[in-house]
């Protein structure tokens, strides 16, 4: 053996050990630690303990022995299911349901659309957890949750709760669904062999006969003020337990089951089962780590500029790709995660001030869930787990007693109930940092039914208080990581499909790199073409590094002649009006000519600046600063600079038809004009019309113009709600256009024309300064009154309250000019109908 094959077989034995110690630590990281919880199920026989647990995508049931060794282990996958639901017992032998997300489609108002929908299936397994006899898919009511799986005289029966929890339902399926596997797949590949055929007909029928075979029968509704929390179904009877009930008999933990998983025993080989995709994971890198190792090698050993050049490519390929799946599984995760934990903590604060005294409660009063406390803390938490916004965030929130580690209330309704037994010891330990008040708040990772959460305690107002809210969330940013981890097998392989490619492709091009008579052909055709030539162009031979030199030279000669260019037209560039193209509909400025023009909907926005500040260098300053916001739309391409005055008083602003956001433009310009730049006497007035746009002049100069219905009367208004001192005024359509939810105040209505409809307007609160906005808030409700007494002609009463109001807000501009109003129609006869309207003469 040459020294060279001993060292690659060197550098191979240590990379596969490493591997293996680095793959077995992070696996003792991966391993979880299975738990008996509420969200689990089992089953005592004399055949042994059976135990159920879904993981991420799969769901699996051990047979234990006494000593907690584990004997058999189904997973779901083999059936192509996801989920096991419960495990019963039927004629002697295991029986589980079974689950997989599919793809349905549904008609909703005569339109065929796809939905994810739960498909279930029930099968029955020999005591080494093989498959017996199973059924075809079938499908439950949308929002059931599967309590419980029996089976008497044959047939089968499983129980749900609605998920309000109002109602219990028992379905029933006779034996004969029960079949062996073989028929199972024949009667499905004779559905799908109609369906291909276009037998509609029979088609359908076959997905009655296999979806359709459950049958209803027995329904339990609640009582008054109490939900089913759970529910079983057995020998004719149904035993259920309500927000109320405390877990005993068959919801009780079941101390046998507890025993068995807390002495639980993986062999090697059940392990594999379990962790078998991190090997495959594992495998992977693993070859992908040798390759880059042989081509290392192979460079240290083969000095040429190619293998150079090839290696670099190949090891910046690998670092790309660890970097990629690193953000993907943990980096982005994280951020997620972090971000729902605090969005939780701050709701559960606030949630926390709304139901204040909680800590003071007699919880262990035998009438406490009975009475009227009880009522109204169970509705807070459902409300506030149900509130839009909280739905997609939170499973159930709880009240928690830390001594006994107790739930007393909860939203889900399981109550009386040890945190660690509902959702594990991990959850139950998101109260432990409270015990001492180390921390106002702790949160705790743990998985409910395969599904990555979070348990987030928070602690109570008395600052020694027993009682702390906990929330348990669902866990964005593990869920988005395992997600990629639990397909990691599939997606390494693409990874790997990749990598091959991508050292193939590199492999031709640094083929083609050693051809310096081409590289200096593709150099000289870049400088023809004005294109940037590399500088660190690597030659050998004097001739060549000689004419690249040349072209270097070359190319600055050129860089310079295309720089004075540059500048030339970068100064007309700051007088051209930006975006006249897109409003023309052309594709390039270079296309617009004189005597364009085109009409065009969208929203004008008059900036009012007034004129004294011009005159102080302050006042320009401002000024600059607000020509920086509109710049900086302008840049984004949703609107145009039309017009300024010369004294640059009022500006115009041309939004686009299809631009929704002008209305937050205007807000986010003055208040960071009041904020930052102090620029205070900024006003804007927004509305929505028809315009026609265009270019007038000569070639040599080239002015633009918008002329549109009652644009000068428009204009005018503008300058008149800046002397009202009214930030931000829109138009009734542009609240109704935008959906504006910002608070509003109703300032009335203009009439530009006789032969125009009236226009109401709006003043958008959230442009106004602090104190101001508060103030208009306050009076809003007030202001709005008088307004209606002001157009009832009511003039003596409107006249009094816009006094008081006046009195009180003596700022508001509207105000006093309303006052002055009905001051004036109290002392004179009002004729014409229109009275009521704003106007600036």
């Amino acid at each position: 053996m040459t020294n060279r094959r001993r060292v690659y077989a060197i550098i191979f034995i240590v990379s596969i050990i490493v591997s293996a110690l680095i793959f077995a630590r992070v696996m003792s990281e991966m391993i979880h630690s299975t738990e008996y919880t509420a969200y689990t199920d089992s089953m005592v026989t004399s055949e042994g303990v059976f135990f159920s647990e879904n993981l991420k995508g799969e769901g699996l049931i051990y047979r234990f022995n006494t000593d907690g060794r584990v004997k058999n282990i189904f997973n779901t996958q083999s059936m192509d299911c996801e989920k096991v639901y419960r495990l019963g017992v039927y004629e002697g032998n295991l029986m589980a349901i079974l689950s997989k997300q599919v793809e349905v489609v549904v008609e909703e108002n005569g339109s065929a659309i796809k939905k994810l929908k739960e498909e279930y299936r029930i099968v029955t397994l020999a005591n080494k957890l093989s498959v017996i006899k199973e059924t075809s898919g079938f499908y439950l009511e949308e929002g059931e949750i599967v309590k419980d799986i029996s089976s008497e005289n044959g047939d089968i029966f499983i129980t749900v709760i609605t998920s309000d929890g109002s109602t219990i339902k028992i379905y029933s399926l006779n034996e004969s669904e029960l079949l062996d596997p073989k028929e199972i797949e024949k009667k499905e590949n004779k559905k799908e062999k109609e369906k291909e055929e276009g037998s509609q007909k029979n088609a359908k029928k076959s997905e009655k006969e296999s979806k359709g075979f459950v049958d209803t029968v027995r329904i339990k509704g609640s009582t008054e003020g109490r939900f089913y929390v759970d529910a079983k179904y057995a020998d004719g009877e149904l035993t259920y337990r309500t927000d109320a009930d405390k877990p005993t008999g068959a919801f009780a933990e079941d101390a046998r089951v507890t025993d068995v998983i807390s002495k639980m025993k993986l062999s090697p080989l059940k392990g594999f089962v379990v962790y078998g995709r991190y090997f495959l994971v594992w495998i992977a890198a693993l070859a992908v780590w040798l390759i880059a190792v042989t081509l290392i090698a192979r460079n240290l050993f083969n000095r040429n500029r190619s293998v150079y050049a090839f290696t670099i490519s190949e090891v910046i390929l690998v670092i790309i790709m660890i970097i990629f799946v690193n953000y993907l599984s943990y980096d982005h995760g994280k951020t997620l995660t972090e971000q729902n934990n605090k969005y939780a903590v701050l709701s559960l604060q606030s949630l926390r001030s709304d139901i204040r005294g909680f800590e003071s409660l007699d919880y262990k009063d035998k009438e406490f869930y009975d009475s009227f406390d009880y009522y109204v803390l169970q509705q807070l938490l459902s409300e506030f787990v149900t509130k839009s916004g909280n739905s997609s965030v939170f499973k159930d929130v709880l009240i928690v007693h830390i001594p006994d580690n107790y739930a007393y209330v909860s939203a889900s309704g399981r109550n009386m109930e040890d945190v660690g037994y509902t959702y594990g010891s991990e959850a139950g330990n998101a109260t432990l940092s409270l015990q001492n008040n180390i921390s106002n708040y702790a949160w705790e990772n743990f998985y409910i039914n395969g599904n990555p959460c979070v348990a987030i305690g928070v602690a109570g107002n008395s600052f020694m208080s027993d009682y702390v809210l906990m929330g348990v969330i669902s866990d964005a940013g593990e869920n988005e990581r395992l997600k990629f981890l639990t397909t990691s097998p599939r997606l390494m392989l693409v990874f790997v499909i990749l990598f091959i490619i991508g050292t193939l492709l590199l492999f031709l091009i640094y083929r083609v790199i050693n051809l310096d008579l081409a590289e200096l052909r593709n150099g000289l055709n870049d400088l023809a073409l004005g294109r940037a030539i590399n500088r660190n162009r690597r030659t050998y031979g004097n001739d060549m590094v000689h004419m690249w030199n040349s072209i270097s030279e070359i190319e600055k000669r050129v860089e310079e002649i295309n720089y004075s260019k540059y500048k030339i037209l970068e100064a007309y560039f700051k007088y051209a009006p930006k975006n006249i193209e897109r409003v023309l509909a052309k594709d390039s400025i270079l296309e617009v000519k004189e005597g364009e023009k085109l009409d065009r909907k969208g929203s004008l926005v008059f900036i009012s600046t007034g004129q004294t500040e011009l005159s102080s260098h302050d006042g320009a300053s401002g000024l600059k600063d607000v020509i920086s916001d509109i710049e900086s739309c302008q840049e984004n391409e949703n609107s145009t600079l039309i017009s300024s005055d010369s004294s640059l008083s009022m500006l115009e602003m041309f939004f686009l038809d299809e631009e929704r956001g002008v209305t937050e433009f205007g807000t986010n310009l003055i208040t960071d004009n009041m904020k930052h730049r102090g620029y205070k006497r900024l006003s804007a007035f927004i509305y929505y019309g028809g315009f026609t746009y265009g270019t007038v002049g000569t070639e040599g100069q080239l002015l633009t113009y918008l002329v549109g219905d009652k644009m000068d009367e428009m204009r005018s208004y503008a300058k008149f709600f800046r002397d009202l001192n009214l930030p931000l005024v829109i138009t009734e359509y542009i609240k109704r256009r935008e959906n504006i939810t910002l608070p509003l105040r109703h300032i009335g209505y203009i009439q530009p024309g006789e032969d125009t409809d009236k226009i109401q307007l709006y003043e958008v609160l959230d442009a106004v300064g602090r104190d101001e906005r508060i103030n208009r808030m306050k009076s809003a409700e007030r202001f709005e009154a008088t307004l209606n007494l002001f157009y009832k002609k009511d003039f003596y009463f409107a006249r009094n309250q816009f006094s008081e109001l006046l009195k009180e807000y003596p700022t508001d501009e509207l105000i006093r000019w309303y006052l002055f109003e009905s001051e004036k129609y109290l002392n004179e006869e009002v004729e014409n109908a229109d009275f009521g309207e704003l106007h600036y003469k």
